[in-house]
């Protein structure tokens, strides 16, 4: 038989993968410059709820025990999956699904973050590549 509940690392997966697509979604891939005349304002929003919700999806984000090498990881490749989305969703998708791409793919990938970060014992990293990809991808 099946176990009835997910490990915790999965929900919090879930979690933060609904918690960074939908807002980004609603900012990026729905609300455009020819939809409302407040849109930078609204993607402005929803980019810091998306950049919260990998906050607070992570409580141990202030703990002492964080290292050096795992922030830095984490930032690195945070900021440089990030850059690599941006061009993407800017180049390759062109302006009408610029947005979509984008949110999709940083929801997917904040989500997988944490499965490997749980799995390779880099909980710091992940958190931090999250943050940063967030940052990056929609700056």
């Amino acid at each position: 038989m099946l176990p009835t509940t997910k490990p915790e690392h999965l929900r919090r997966s879930l979690r933060l993968v609904l918690g960074v697509t939908l807002p980004c979604l609603v900012g990026f891939g729905v609300v455009g410059p020819e939809h409302l005349v407040y849109s930078d304002e609204i993607k402005g929003a929803c980019k810091w709820a998306a950049i919260t919700a990998a906050i607070v999806a992570h409580p141990l984000l202030g703990e002492a025990s964080q290292v050096g090498k795992e922030r830095l990881v984490g930032t690195v490749l945070g900021g440089s999956v990030g850059y690599v989305v941006h061009q993407l969703g800017l180049h390759v998708f062109g302006e009408v699904t610029d947005g979509i791409f984008m949110s999709l793919a940083a929801g997917l990938l904040a989500g997988v973050s944490v499965i490997y970060g749980k799995k390779w014992k880099l909980n710091t990293s992940a958190k931090l590549f999250v943050i940063t990809l967030l940052l990056i991808t929609f700056a």
